[in-house]
């Protein structure tokens, strides 16, 4: 009966999973990077603690907020339930 359930991955399901992970990347990737990164550089230049490096510091702030982002957006698109097939993960 499970075997019934397991289909052969078409292309087409392949660029439909892969756009739904990119876009969201991006998405949340530059807002979150940009808020992060903003946030930092703005602390640390109103705070006078930058010492000369708060672009650097800001911008490896913003950089950070990339990592979760991308594991959001991974996570989002193996949850979603696409028009004809989602995505099972089963351990074996």
């Amino acid at each position: 009966m499970q075997n019934e359930l397991i289909r052969t991955v078409t292309l087409r399901q392949v660029i439909k999973v892969w756009w739904a992970i990119i876009w969201r990347v991006v998405v949340h990737g530059v807002f979150g990077g940009t808020a992060l990164g903003l946030l930092a550089g703005l602390t640390l230049k109103i705070g006078e603690q930058g010492g000369g490096h708060t672009q650097t510091i800001a911008i490896y702030c913003g950089l950070c907020a990339t990592l979760p982002a991308g594991i959001w957006g991974v996570r989002a698109a193996l949850k979603k339930k696409y028009r004809n097939f989602r995505i099972n993960i089963v351990k074996l």
